[in-house]
Formats: structure tokens, sequence, C-alpha cells
């Protein structure tokens, strides 16, 4: 279900150029910075939306926010993308609970990037 979604459209943005700070368990929570490299195809739906590249299922909450949590064996995962559609800039967050082998990938991001519609 839609949040706050007043007569909301849909839209497709490509996301580009994400960079920002992070900090993982493995480096002690350093504020680090991290990418990602490949563009990101965001397509807000109805009441969903979908980031090509992406399993995390996403709700979409108002106009141009989407945010997706995800819980399982190995990985408990929460992210937002959001879209400044005046500016051109997109905005992405992720937070990671790894467990097991994988327990030093816990940590969290937040990255800017530019954003612009699709076609």
């Amino acid at each position: 279900m839609c949040v706050n979604c007043f007569a909301a459209q849909n839209s497709c943005w490509i996301i580009s150029d994400l960079v920002g700070p992070a900090m993982y368990q493995n480096k002690g929570y350093a504020l680090s910075t991290d990418k990602i490299s490949r563009p990101i195809t965001l397509v807000f739906d109805g009441d969903r939306a979908n980031a090509s590249g992406d399993d995390i299922p996403l709700i979409r909450v108002g106009d141009y926010m989407a945010v997706g949590v995800s819980n399982g064996d190995a990985f408990t995962t929460s992210e937002t993308y959001q879209i400044d559609p005046i500016l051109g800039v997109s905005l992405y967050t992720k937070m990671l609970i790894a467990r097991g082998p994988f327990a030093s990938m816990t940590g969290s991001k937040m990255l800017r990037g530019k954003a612009k519609r699709c076609g």
C-alpha cells in the first residue's frame, strides 16, 4: 500500500554515480567511502517500486521514495531509495546485519547520486 500517495504518478528513473559515507564492522565502523558503480533503474508503479538488480521487495512511500526490508538466514537488510526530481539527485541508504561467515559485512551506508527520468 502506498503510504501518503496523493495521486502519485507512475514514473521511471535512472540512478547513477552513487557515492558516499559508509561504516562496516570489518573496518571497526570507521567512516569510509562506498559506491555503486552500475546504473540502477528505479520504477514507481502504483503502491510498489522496483530497483534493477535488487531482490528486496520495495513499497512506495509518496511520489519519490521507496523502502524495503528483508530478513533471511544470513542477512537482515533495510534500504531506502529517494529521488529529488527538481535537482536530479538520488539518495540511497542501506543498513545491513550479517550473520555467520558474513558478519564482517554488517554496517550502513548513505549514498548520493544522479537521477534522470527514463527515456
